[in-house]
């Protein structure tokens, strides 16, 4: 028991050390950034919103640190806070999986202020994404009953034979979505950026209608 709860500290730390990480980065390059920065890049990969260094330096680093503190506070608030346990290491791995997306983006980003890379942003924040959505689909199956964390449908919610099937199917969908995403990344185009955005669309829609086929299924 000990020795769990030391290890838990110790990822605790070590996902807090990931996400500070942005931070001091943005920090260090502050003074020697333009007065002013590019914060948005369409489908197209070209500039379409730029603002002041402050805060726009500052504002990835700043969901870095956001997102696992409010994943963090969830479980306290869920009614059922208990299954969390259950599936601490998938979402301990989902928080670490955000933080070193947004991370990365943020690096991207200041490296290009700075004049020392020229990298296509739109392709990067693809891959990226891409990316997250598939290790979001092999967590997902392991994830339990709850109301904060997966895919929430009233089917889902109120029969956990549901949420099961649909997290396990929803898993592999994901995953399918998240590889197709990643090839796309590299496919430039505005057909490749819409089907990209289709593969989001139809990854987010198709297991909530799974969820209520099974429910269909489960009263016939």
């Amino acid at each position: 028991m000990k020795d769990s709860k030391k290890n838990n500290k110790v990822r605790i730390w070590i996902l807090w050390g990931l996400a500070a990480v942005p931070m001091l980065m943005s920090a260090a390059v502050y003074p020697f950034l333009p007065d002013e920065i590019p914060l948005h890049w369409n489908a197209l990969g070209q500039v379409d919103r730029i603002g002041a260094k402050f805060p726009g330096a500052f504002i990835l680093p700043a969901i870095c640190l956001l997102l696992p503190l409010l994943m963090g506070i969830l479980p306290r608030l869920d009614p059922r806070r208990e299954n969390y346990e259950k599936f601490s290491g998938a979402y301990y791995w989902m928080r670490v999986c955000f933080v070193v997306v947004f991370g990365i983006i943020n690096a991207v980003v200041l490296l290009i202020c700075l004049g020392l890379a020229s990298i296509p942003v739109d392709y990067i924040v693809k891959l990226l994404v891409g990316i997250m959505i598939m290790v979001i689909g092999n967590l997902m199956p392991k994830v339990k009953h709850n109301y904060f964390v997966g895919i929430k449908t009233p089917w889902t919610i109120n029969s956990e034979d549901i949420w099961f099937a649909t997290h396990r199917h929803g898993g592999m969908v994901w995953f399918a979505a998240g590889l197709a995403m990643s090839v796309l990344a590299f496919i430039p185009g505005t057909a490749s950026a819409y089907a990209y955005f289709g593969v989001i669309i139809f990854a987010a829609f198709e297991p909530m209608v799974y969820s209520y086929l099974s429910y269909v299924k489960q009263r016939a």
